[in-house]
């Protein structure tokens, strides 16, 4: 074809070949720049109906607008073949750059971040991937990330298994189960099973790529492409940091959690791997990756330290069946009775038995003493003096003392999470260390209820809400009057807008447990939010007359002076946290949203700096109220991206955004409207409250 002239695009060299095409450069003749054309296989556009599917669907990812992802400037058909045209880069492919040798972590991390934010838009616009690979980004010469074939996934035909197997593919480009696309080597499980893929698929492959990029190696590479598949399915890919030396743990822990097989255990949201992997290079500096292979000697140690530690975990594992074995026959059980199988992992442990001691916090308790007391101290901190990081220390020394207590790995897990939610740090990590202590608690204790609390709390902060009730139900099977579950449910049915069902909730609890903080803070809340100032200001000051500093009870009473316009109050309520919460990132929000509603808008922008907005990002529950911050700021787009971030983590609370005073500026823009029509719908799709 080079000489030839397709529409107004003359082609002048080829500059690559694959399944989906050949891509040539050519120039625009009517512009006189340059462009690139991929021409579809001429059978992948036979029928009629698959090609209008495609070329509708082509089109919608061309009003992609992002610096990340490659301009398609037109699609269109000529001379009998069908064309994308699309913006010409001049650079390489991230399966070049890749090599046999791999990134460093510096350029790993940061064409991770671009890569993701690009997949992010998309997602955002509805539009999945579905072929994610190396050969489908591409790298500037100036270092620019350009993702490639938005869509053109849906017209893959066949998965070639190898000589003795195939499976045909429909070739109807759609999305229902049943039909199989995208790279053998990149797919996810659920795309490898032919079901319906959503944009968490695209996470899947991100993980994928991510892995490749720092130990040039496919995460499930196998000989034959069915063998690739079946470790798709069901094997874990070696962690990075093993392969490549200077891998940092936390981005094993990234990797792993895109990698999950059960899509709804993985990242959500590809924004939330974005502020990750930011974080992670902002840590990471200028290190590198050991980009040499390693000598047979190092291999050598490996394999021996290897060995070595799984020989200890087989010791370890034979010296606790003869312990608890000898424990039953000492308490005259039968052998084995008080063993059970723990079917989340994988494992056998004992179960947790009416015999066992219990701890304050309802728990097992460990058999060493010393560490029981150091866990009581712990709870002290935690429920009587709000010390968390008090807490923290002693819960280090409980573990140290006894590294399967359960009940205090699970509450350490606890206090990650909370250090996030109640606003004194912005490690996004934090959040994925609170759900590895949980499974690691589970593991020891796979019925024990805390852990099933953390997984909750977790899944909240990170807009996972579907996944919430089955956790709840897990705790309250087995005690259906536990407040921490019961408070979870309560605040499921706050975030979804069903106040009088929340309040149903709180009032069971308070009726048994009147002093019980959270409830009666949500509780205050929900009063706030249906518009009852007063109500809501009385709730909030009978915490603060329980503890004064109570931090996240100034932070709501704090906003229910503002919606009401008592900005003296408000100002008062802020300085009465204590000077060690001053840096709050709850405290400097509301403070931020103060400056704004007093016209001091340089001081708020200062006080609500890129650290806040860092925080705001991690928790899906903030959303909300950096909307209302923007908004006061006259930052309309930024305040409905916000308000959009929210309603698609589960914010369903239609009636608080139409009332919120602080959102007034952003009411009647259309897109403030679409907003609200995407709740009214995902409401109807649901299952009504029993």
């Amino acid at each position: 074809m080079i000489g030839q002239t397709l529409s107004h695009y003359r082609i002048v060299e080829k500059l690559g070949e694959g399944g989906m095409g050949v891509v040539y450069r050519a120039v625009d003749t009517r512009l006189n720049r340059p462009v690139a054309i991929k021409v579809l296989p001429p059978e992948a556009m036979a029928d009629g109906e698959r090609s209008r599917r495609f070329v509708q669907e082509a089109r919608a990812a061309s009003a992609l607008n992002h610096p990340n992802i490659i301009t398609v400037y037109d699609v269109d058909a000529a001379g009998g073949v069908t064309f994308i045209a699309m913006e010409y880069v001049a650079g390489q492919t991230l399966s070049e750059a890749i090599g046999r040798r791999g990134l460093t972590l510096s350029d790993a991390l940061k064409y991770g971040i671009q890569i993701a934010d690009a997949l992010a838009t998309a997602h955002a616009a509805g539009i999945v991937h579905r072929d994610l690979k190396p050969a489908n980004v591409m790298i500037t010469e100036t270092g620019r990330i350009k993702v490639l074939d938005f869509g053109v996934a849906k017209l893959t035909e066949r998965v070639d298994l190898g000589a003795t197997q195939a499976a045909t593919v429909d070739a109807v480009p759609r999305t229902e189960e049943g039909t199989i696309l995208g790279t053998v080597a990149y797919m996810s499980p659920e795309q490898a099973e032919g079901k319906k893929v959503d944009a968490r698929s695209d996470i899947f492959s991100f993980g994928s790529l991510l892995y490749e990029m720092v130990t040039a190696r496919r995460a499930f590479q196998r000989e034959t492409k069915v063998s690739t598949l079946a470790a798709i399915l069901h094997t874990e890919p070696q962690p990075a940091s093993e392969i490549a030396e200077g891998t940092p743990r936390e981005l094993d822990r990234i990797i792993a959690h895109c990698l999950r097989k059960d899509s709804a255990r993985r990242f959500q949201h590809l924004d939330d791997v974005k502020t990750l992997l930011e974080q992670l290079e902002g840590e990471s500096g200028s290190e590198k990756l050991a980009t040499e292979p390693r000598d047979e000697a190092a291999k050598a140690r490996m394999r021996l330290t290897s060995v070595v530690a799984v020989a200890t975990v087989l010791v370890a594992v034979i010296a606790g069946v003869v312990w608890w074995l000898a424990r039953d026959r000492a308490r005259g059980s039968a052998p084995g009775s008080a063993v059970q199988s723990a079917a989340a992992t994988g494992t056998t442990t004992p179960s947790v038995t009416a015999t066992r001691p219990r701890l304050s916090s309802g728990g097992p308790a460990s058999t060493n003493p010393e560490a029981n007391r150091y866990f009581e101290l712990a709870m002290q901190s935690v429920k009587v003096n709000y010390d968390v990081p008090r807490a923290r220390r002693m819960l280090e020394q409980a573990l140290e003392l006894d590294d399967h207590f359960a009940e205090a790995r699970a509450w350490y897990g606890f206090t990650d999470w909370f250090l996030l939610d109640d606003g004194s740090s912005n490690d996004g990590a934090l959040l994925y260390k609170a759900e590895e202590e949980m499974r690691r608690a589970l593991q020891d204790e796979p019925s024990l209820a805390r852990a099933h609390v953390g997984f909750a709390n977790v899944f909240f902060a990170q807009g996972r809400r579907e996944l919430i009730p089955a956790e709840v139900e897990q705790v309250l099977k087995a005690n259906p009057e536990d407040e921490d579950a019961l408070y979870l449910r309560m605040e499921y049915y706050h975030y979804l807008g069903e106040y009088a069902a929340a309040e149903r909730v709180g009032q069971q609890v308070l009726t048994r447990l009147p002093l019980f903080v959270p409830v009666r803070m949500i509780l205050g809340e929900i009063l706030r939010e249906q518009g009852d100032l007063a109500g809501a200001v009385r709730e909030q000051q009978r915490l603060l007359d329980q503890d004064p500093g109570n931090s996240l009870a100034i932070r709501y009473l704090a906003r229910a002076y503002l919606d009401s316009g008592d900005l003296v109050q408000a100002r008062r309520t802020l300085s009465r946290a204590r000077p060690a919460d001053q840096s709050n990132y709850w405290i400097r929000l509301l403070r931020a949203m103060l400056l704004l509603l007093e016209g001091r808008r340089s001081e708020a922008l200062r006080e609500a700096d890129e650290e806040v907005q860092k925080w705001g990002a991690l928790l899906a529950y903030v959303s909300p109220e950096m909307a209302a911050f923007h908004a006061v700021a006259g930052n309309a787009s930024q305040a409905l991206d916000w308000l959009d971030r929210a309603v698609r983590t589960g914010d369903e609370r239609a009636e608080w955004f139409r009332r919120d005073p602080l959102l007034a500026s952003v009411r009647n823009d259309p897109r403030f409207q679409q907003i609200l029509e995407s709740i009214a719908y995902r409401r109807q799709q649901r299952k009504p409250l029993q």
